[in-house]
């Protein structure tokens, strides 16, 4: 998939709902930081860090050393709609 499909589908997550802003954020973890499935679904909350901007990335439950920087895109995923 090149990068304008990609940026096209990451355009097309409604940000107006709370399921339209996980799926965004899904696929800027998957695309922007090069994160797999597995990583994305043992992330925890308690594994973003939003003052240093990174994220530690588990693996089966377990904290591994990787630590992944994230930027202003991803950080505007914070504030989620109710």
């Amino acid at each position: 998939m090149c990068s304008s499909d990609v940026e096209t589908l990451i355009a097309t997550c409604d940000q107006t709902t709370a399921t339209g802003v996980r799926d965004r954020a899904i696929l800027l973890l998957l695309a922007r930081l090069g994160l797999r499935a597995s990583d994305i679904l043992y992330l925890r909350i308690i594994d973003i860090d939003w003052q240093q901007a990174t994220l530690s990335v588990r693996r089966k439950g377990r904290r591994c050393g990787r630590r992944s920087r994230f930027g202003k895109t991803c950080r505007s995923t914070r504030t989620l709609p109710r």
